[in-house]
C-alpha cells in the first residue's frame, strides 16, 4: 500500500499549480467513485458544444538594444542635486 504523503507530494510535483488539471483530476475522480456524479457529468458532456482546440499565438518578444543603440542624456551627469 503506497504511502499517502509520498503519494499526495508525487501528484503536487505532477500538477504543479495548474488549477485546470487539480480540477480535471479532482472531478474525474470522484466520478470513478460516484455513478450518479459520472451519469451527470456525461450528460453535460452529451449537450456540451465541441470546441477545436486554439491555435497558440506566438509570444511577443522584447527588443533588445546594444548600449550603442541607446541614446545617451547628458543632462543627469551635469545636474546639481
Amino acid at each position: 500500500m503506497p504511502n499517502s504523503q509520498t503519494s499526495a507530494a508525487d501528484l503536487v510535483n505532477q500538477l504543479g499549480i495548474d488549477g485546470e488539471a487539480w480540477f480535471l483530476k479532482i472531478v474525474l475522480g470522484i466520478s470513478c467513485v460516484s455513478p450518479r456524479i459520472a451519469t451527470t457529468l456525461q450528460a453535460i458532456a452529451s449537450t456540451a458544444p465541441s470546441v477545436s482546440p486554439t491555435a497558440p499565438t506566438p509570444s511577443r518578444q522584447l527588443k533588445t538594444f546594444s548600449a550603442s543603440q541607446v541614446p545617451y542624456n547628458d543632462k543627469l551627469s551635469t545636474a546639481q542635486f
